[in-house]
């Protein structure tokens, strides 16, 4: 009888190569197919957030204009409206998206629906599955392209659907593998049923008819200017060398910056259709910001801007559905912003004052920046000087410099006055000033005051080119040292 044989070694070694490379093969290929399958989980659950939120469209934008309408010296009345939205939102997905209906992020099977987070820009990090949070300082995007650049995605959200609530609509999307925002959609609200209680007298206005939220409209116009010239006014004092020149900065930019803001297509490209603020009360040829020295006007203006505080203070009645703003040049410094309605009656007065520019709030953040940066300092120090040798030039500009612009980004570094300025500088000489700066590395030179609110980290020269160590403070807004910190 024949004896069966059995595989050869050659024969066994063949098999395992040939396993091998498919190993190779398709391992790889099974797991992108999983994270593509994990993307397109995302990418639906944005489906059902976005029909979630068209179907409560109307019921949303009439809890925001009953609150706006109902409290119109509330300054913060735009917030709180929106906190009301976001708060009933986050509590009927809890009811909606639940049991075989719940949206799970594919990425760590969470199915929380967090809305706890209020203002967007301000997002930390949470396990969730949908995002709920609001802007209360910007219009309603026009663009998925704006709306994208402005909002927060990477990879602390990922797997998230977010979603963002505007005074007039909803930002929708989700963030797939790699940080990346997909299926971005914006929603926009209807105009809102007619609320009884913001509907004003008609007398005086074009045709004798009124659009219902009228005195609303002008109350976001208000906050608008009001939110810009915050931001302004900031920018202002970084550029200012002393209290003094504050204010002559606060009078003289106020009408050019109101005008290309909201009003040059110029300077910009998209204000006539995005910042562009429309006169409720006349419809027509409204897109002006004037120069007011006196009340000779023509009644198609949006912005009042007056140069002059004795100006802001004339009989602006006749000027229905205007916002009228003036620098104030007495104790306390600022602006005061206020609209007309189509009664000719003055409403939302707002004042920004130079004190609530420049507050502890502020000078304690830019401390607390200061020893962040410190704090990190001194836990690399030694290696830091160890990695240096005696190159000293190069390792500041060439290692050290790209480093801490990573942790700037890591760490949300801002500039303490302008939040949106987040740029890291890097100098060895030139001490002129230049905007978007939160943090600035130096090679050993110093001189920097006009960069108010900004951290320094001036790296110091030793001995034969070697690193000695680092020299970390602040500037506040009169030019004066905050928290100095010497390490080692």
């Amino acid at each position: 009888m024949r004896k069966k044989k059995g595989f050869t070694l050659i024969e066994l070694m063949i098999v395992i190569a040939i396993i091998a490379i498919l190993a190779q093969v398709l391992i790889p290929n099974l797991s992108s197919v999983r994270k593509q399958m994990k993307n397109n989980s995302v990418g639906a659950n944005v489906y059902l957030v976005r029909s979630f939120l068209e179907n409560r469209s109307g019921k949303d934008v009439n809890t925001i204009l009953t609150y706006i309408s109902n409290h119109p010296t509330d300054t913060n009345a735009i917030a709180t409206a929106l906190t009301q939205v976001k708060d009933n939102i986050g509590t009927s997905m809890a009811a909606e998206f639940t049991n075989s209906n719940k949206v799970v992020n594919p990425f760590n099977s969470s199915s929380t629906i967090y809305s706890n987070q209020g203002d967007i820009t301000l997002y930390g990090s949470t396990a969730s599955s949908i995002l709920v949070g609001y802007n209360n300082t910007s219009s309603l995007p026009i663009s998925e392209t704006i709306a994208s650049a402005s909002l927060p995605g990477g990879t602390n959200l990922i797997g998230d659907v977010v979603v963002v609530i505007y005074q007039t609509g909803y930002v929708t999307y989700g963030v797939e593998d790699g940080g990346n925002k997909v299926n971005l959609t914006i929603i926009k609200m209807p105009k809102g049923l007619n609320i009884a209680s913001i509907v004003t007298p008609t007398t005086g206005v074009p045709g004798g008819t009124v659009t219902p939220p009228i005195t609303t409209q002008v109350l976001a116009n208000i906050d608008r200017v009001y939110n810009f010239l915050v931001i302004d006014g900031a920018k202002n004092i970084i550029n200012s060398y002393s209290t003094m020149g504050v204010y002559s900065a606060l009078q003289a930019s106020l009408s050019a910056n109101l005008y290309n803001y909201f009003n040059a297509p110029s300077n910009n490209p998209a204000s006539n259709s995005y910042n562009a603020i429309v006169n409720p009360v006349l419809t027509t040829n409204d897109l002006v910001i004037q120069n007011n020295n006196d009340i000779a006007l023509s009644s198609k203006y949006s912005v009042i801007a007056c140069q002059e505080q004795s100006y802001g203070t004339n009989d602006y009645s006749a000027y229905k559905g205007a916002v009228v703003v003036y620098p104030i040049t007495t104790s306390p410094y600022g602006y005061d912003i206020y609209g007309i309605d189509q009664s000719g009656n003055k409403i939302g007065e707002k004042k920004i004052t130079l004190d609530s520019l420049i507050n502890a709030t502020t000078e304690s953040t830019l401390s607390n920046n200061v020893k962040a940066v410190a704090t990190y300092l001194q836990t690399r120090v030694a290696s830091d000087k160890t990695a240096c040798k005696t190159d000293y030039y190069n390792y500041v500009y060439g290692t050290f410099y790209p480093q801490m612009q990573s942790y700037s980004a890591a760490n949300n570094i801002k500039n303490a006055y302008v939040n949106s300025w987040t740029g890291v500088k890097y100098t060895d000489g030139d001490t002129t000033f230049y905007s978007n700066i939160a943090l600035i590395v130096a090679r050993g030179i110093t001189g920097f005051s006009l960069y108010k609110g900004t951290v320094i980290v001036n790296a110091i020269l030793g001995s034969n080119n070697t690193l000695d160590g680092y020299e970390v403070y602040g500037y506040n807004y009169n030019g004066v040292t905050i928290g100095y910190i010497k390490i080692p």
